[in-house]
């Protein structure tokens, strides 16, 4: 992206626009100051200087880092104003600064690096060569290639320039060799995170597997619960009409039974009375006829006797049948 200025500032912009939507002013300050360099590299003064107003007119929690990028932006602008003299002084006010606050590494290395770009372009070889040789001590203190390879670079110029080429074409190998490390060390955090993000994917996807079955394996487990207790509730509703209409079944054979015996009995009567009543002739061809008041008690007793069993299994059968053939509702069954 560094190769690209438009693309870089676009989205610089796109941050600090985003910052601004969300009130972060500390965000929107460090956008701002990216800001500004991405146009000192660009030439563009003008809106550099517009972004460093607005740098300078927000406010973080870090009141040191806001006063040294105040100095390193304002040597950037004047630099890129062709101010040459006015840059070195804001650069040196910059490093001075980051040395009294003890500030890290980077920052002085940051700039010495600018001073050195500076004496290079105006062929101060040996101030340029002092400032390559101290960030490159700090950087490499810090081991951060990229700025160690910046120094490289810086070094092999000047020793190019004086003459020197063993030193230059050893400079030069060390930069490209540190410049290959840093781009297989980015190959090799790039593949870190592809596959990070792939085990990621794969794991919330097992996760997702495991949810699902667990919820199918509680919907089953509900699902017999429920006929399981559907099952019962039947089994026991069947029970109790299994024994009402067993209790209805001893019922109706006591009673035919006691019927059968009332028969017996009345046959047995008959059979009494008819031995017991006399027979007299009136003639040769007829007998004299059963006394008509003896015969309708006799009658009169055994239809009393047979209503009164009937009326009795009537009414044991009516009460059996309205308890056996109704299922209690639910009501009832908690009353």
């Amino acid at each position: 992206m560094m190769d690209d200025p438009q693309r870089c500032l676009h989205y610089l912009k796109l941050g600090y626009n985003t910052a601004l939507a969300a009130s972060d002013s500390a965000m929107m300050q460090r956008f701002a100051i990216n800001i500004v360099g991405q146009y000192c590299i660009m030439g563009n003064v003008d809106s550099a200087r517009v972004y460093y107003r607005r740098q300078t007119q927000l406010r973080s929690p870090d009141a040191i880092h806001d006063r040294y990028y105040a100095l390193y932006n304002q040597g950037m602008i004047a630099e890129a104003s062709g101010q040459v003299g006015q840059a070195t002084h804001y650069y040196n006010a910059a490093l001075d600064f980051a040395q009294a606050h003890q500030m890290d590494d980077k920052f002085v290395v940051q700039q010495h690096l600018a001073l050195a770009s500076i004496y290079l372009q105006h062929q101060c070889w040996v101030k340029a060569a002092t400032h390559y040789r101290k960030s490159l001590g700090l950087a490499g203190r810090k081991q951060d290639l990229s700025l160690v390879s910046q120094a490289y670079k810086g070094l092999a110029r000047i020793y190019r320039q004086q003459g020197n080429t063993a030193a230059a074409d050893s400079c030069q190998r060390l930069a490209l060799n540190i410049a290959d490390s840093i781009y297989n060390r980015n190959r090799f955090s790039d593949a870190s995170n592809k596959l990070f993000e792939y085990e990621n994917t794969q794991h919330q996807k097992h996760i997702q597997a495991l949810v699902n079955r667990n919820h199918t394996q509680w919907l089953i487990i509900l699902t017999v619960l429920l006929a399981a207790t559907a099952g019962i509730f039947f089994h026991i509703m069947l029970q109790r009409k299994n024994r009402n209409l067993l209790a209805t079944q001893h019922l109706l054979v006591s009673k035919n039974e006691e019927l059968i015996k009332s028969n017996q009995h009345n046959k047995l009567l008959l059979q009494q009375y008819a031995q017991a009543t006399p027979r007299t002739k009136v003639d040769t061809h007829s007998e004299r006829p059963l006394d008509p008041i003896a015969t309708s008690q006799l009658l009169s007793r055994i239809n009393l006797w047979s209503s009164r069993l009937t009326s009795s299994a009537t009414a044991s059968l009516v009460s059996i049948n309205s308890h056996s053939w109704r299922i209690p509702s639910p009501s009832m069954s908690r009353a």
